[in-house]
């Protein structure tokens, strides 16, 4: 497996964990930068497997697309306890932070322009209707995550999750269903999706060419691999 270690940072009482930040399966430059962190009291060094992805999908009157993000930070604040047992005890600690709910903040932001298709003029053309230029950021800040149900065969976690998501000037109140997979050996999967509407947040969706019309429908996907070290 290719795995990536992410940058630790120390602070206080609460635990910060960094884990969408450079997408490996996906980075042109995997040795780049972020503004990803880890902050606590204690040194916890995570990483995020080379299969995770953050993406979403759209169609238009020519043919369906895609458009991957090349970036993006993860902000979850826990308990300083449960930090503590994270790096030895990660299973367990991940099991207590579930049916606890003691996830208590969670943040991601994604930068528009690092949404990439593969096609430079269709993405030029996205980043224009989602006004990318004045805010380069989409953000979602969970607001409650419920556990529906486990399934302790599968070590299957089924969360339905409320949240907001901002995409350029305005903001919507989202419901989203989450789905966590213990992997076993100190791995989690972390994989869900949510449909998008464009004109929900009063943007249009772009016309390429004056010929192909992007469809205002888009469904956003993720699937993290994690694991402590």
């Amino acid at each position: 497996m290719n795995r990536f270690p992410q940058r630790l940072l120390r602070n206080g009482l609460v635990i910060l964990l960094s884990l969408f930040i450079i997408l490996p399966s996906i980075a042109a430059d995997a040795t780049k930068s972020t503004s990803g962190k880890i902050s606590s009291d204690l040194s916890l060094p995570l990483i995020i497997e080379s299969g995770s992805r953050l993406w979403y999908d759209g169609n238009s009157t020519l043919h369906p697309f895609s458009a991957t993000a090349t970036q993006a930070d993860l902000y979850i604040k826990i308990p300083s306890q449960e930090a503590s047992q994270l790096a030895t005890q990660f299973e367990k600690t991940i099991n207590a932070l579930v049916k606890g709910n003691k996830v208590k903040v969670l943040t991601v932001t994604i930068p528009v322009k690092g949404l990439k298709s593969g096609d430079g003029v269709l993405d030029n053309n996205m980043y224009n209707a989602l006004k990318a230029q004045e805010y380069p950021n989409i953000t979602y800040q969970m607001v409650s995550a419920n556990l529906q149900n486990y399934n302790p065969d599968t070590k299957t976690y089924s969360l339905k999750t409320v949240g907001n998501l901002t995409i350029a000037s305005k903001t919507n109140k989202i419901e989203m269903d989450i789905t966590l997979h213990q992997l076993g050996n100190g791995w989690l999967e972390i994989s869900g999706e949510k449909q998008v509407l464009m004109k929900d947040y009063s943007l249009e969706p772009p016309t390429i060419m004056l010929v192909v019309r992007v469809f205002n429908e888009f469904q956003v996907k993720f699937k993290l691999i994690v694991g402590a070290v």
